[in-house]
């Protein structure tokens, strides 16, 4: 994703300090044909290093990911614990900044997060 320097944040997330970048050395055969190779690769560095979470958001990616026994988070949810932390005064704004910079959820998925939420 960073590779591409017209990606909305791409730059930042370049030169941010507080990420880590590993390289990913094997990816399980088996991902391939099921997932693309980015949801492949994330997958194949969470089981390597066994991670807590994984960050996730297609359809497909998270299916293979729950089946393989890793705990998911999506996007969205990384916003979670972000207004409790006092890091944002509201999720709302930030999800529907993402939503208009291409992110897709569903209008059900939508109004029951932010139900949730309390927003």
């Amino acid at each position: 994703m960073t590779r591409d320097p017209w990606r909305p944040g791409a730059e930042a997330i370049r030169h941010a300090s507080w990420l880590e970048v590993r390289p990913v050395t094997t990816i399980p055969p088996e991902l391939l044909p099921l997932l693309g190779r980015g949801e492949a690769e994330v997958i194949a560095l969470a089981e390597a290093i066994v991670a807590t979470e994984v960050v996730l958001d297609e359809r497909a990616a998270r299916a293979v990911a729950l089946a393989r026994g890793l705990k998911i988070i999506g996007t969205a949810g990384l916003l979670v614990p972000a207004k409790p932390r006092g890091l944002i005064p509201a999720v709302r704004p930030w999800l529907e900044r993402m939503q208009r910079k291409g992110m897709r959820y569903s209008q059900r998925f939508v109004e029951e997060f932010f139900r949730q939420l309390g927003e």
